[in-house]
């Protein structure tokens, strides 16, 4: 299985168990929150989009990562584009770490 692959089956198994959150606005709530474990962005993320992630993740201490996918491979697999993804789980976040080559 490809890559793409692996990140797309990781993220469609985290949104069924309802711990994956969508979108800038509702990713940057759950971060303030303290809900997620991690934040991942899209590869085709705006560059003024990743500084206001950035700056929002170091402010409420969460971990930002980057994913090698687009947008529309995520729209492929959840059915909504989005090029910020908050993961509520340390799991399925350490899983992702993994697959992308972020942890050992």
């Amino acid at each position: 299985m490809s890559l793409t692959g692996k990140i797309a089956d990781i993220l469609t198994m985290c949104r069924k168990a309802n711990m994956l959150v969508m979108g800038f606005d509702a990713v940057m709530e759950a971060a303030a929150g303290g809900k997620l474990s991690c934040v991942f962005t899209a590869k085709d993320i705006s560059p003024k989009t990743a500084k206001e992630a950035k700056f929002f993740c170091e402010k409420y201490n969460t971990e930002l990562e980057s994913l090698c996918i687009s947008s529309d491979e995520i729209y492929f697999s959840l059915g909504k584009k989005a090029v910020i993804l908050g993961v509520k789980s340390s799991g399925f976040a350490q899983k992702l770490k993994e697959i992308t080559g972020k942890t050992a």
